[in-house]
């Protein structure tokens, strides 16, 4: 029978096989994972029902009233609003108070 070969110099073995081979320069990353549902932000709780002085003094509906106030039209605002999460009753009153307040 032939001699067994030599011991390598790194302690044995032979060399572990290749892993995968890299992606492409151009490749795409893939996307990141969503943690916690995703959905963007919870949406802005509706103004609560009473006193239609609330919503004026409410601090999160100022820059909305103040968009209506500088001349933003009306369903610029909304789509603004809808976006940002608002349901369409805090919608619809915070536009009903500028109307009524001009």
């Amino acid at each position: 029978p032939p001699p067994p070969p030599p011991p390598m110099e790194d302690g044995g073995g032979p060399p572990p096989p290749p892993g995968p081979p890299p992606p492409p320069m151009n490749a795409i990353p893939p996307p990141a994972p969503v943690i916690g549902g995703g959905g963007g932000p919870p949406p802005a709780p509706a103004p609560p029902a009473g006193d239609d002085n609330d919503i004026g003094n409410d601090p999160e509906l100022k820059p909305w009233l103040k968009m209506l106030k500088v001349g933003v039209p009306e369903q610029a605002v909304r789509n603004k609003m809808w976006a940002a999460g608002f349901q369409d009753d805090a919608i619809d009153d915070t536009i009903k108070y500028f109307k009524d307040n001009k």
